[in-house]
């Protein structure tokens, strides 16, 4: 007959139980990082849309006077129906060209947005990641109203 086994032989035991908290840990990390780089991808979007409506109001605009005004009110729009806090929105208008508001004037609208990254436990405050987007357009060579001056069928860009 053979003696009784002991119950406290390591027979059956699987290893690598020390290494769960740290599993764990890289989890979180990487949930972490992919939602950070999904809120810098969201936030790309959503100001590519403000930028392009901020364009398109500034060359449909009735006049330069309320041109700028309509531009950065329909970017802060689009920003906010996008969820996205619109204080954070700097936009910057120009012409490339020189020339002042007018027919066949393109506009340039650049647009920067500040993304604060998630504060990790030894950083003392969270960074912030600028994210930036450019749109252009054109105002109408035909449209009426504008340069009352010119000839209304030689308009020519």
């Amino acid at each position: 007959m053979t003696a009784p086994r002991r119950a406290c032989d390591d027979a059956g035991v699987v290893g690598g139980a020390e290494v769960l908290p740290l599993a764990v840990l890289v989890f979180v990390g990487g949930i972490l990082l992919v939602a950070h780089l999904w809120g810098v991808v969201d936030a790309r979007a959503a100001l590519d849309a403000a930028t392009r409506d901020a364009a398109r109001a500034y060359v449909e605009a009735p006049g330069p006077e309320v041109a700028e005004q309509q531009a950065r009110d329909r970017a802060a729009a689009a920003l906010t129906g996008r969820g996205r806090d619109a204080t954070r929105l700097q936009l910057h208008i120009s012409h490339p060209d020189g020339r002042a508001w007018g027919r066949c004037v393109p506009v340039e609208i650049e647009a920067a947005y500040d993304v604060a990254q998630p504060r990790l436990p030894w950083q003392d405050h969270g960074s912030v990641l600028t994210v930036r987007s450019r749109s252009s357009e054109v105002i109408d060579p035909w449209r009426s109203g504008v340069d009352a001056g010119a000839p209304l069928g030689q308009a020519v860009c």
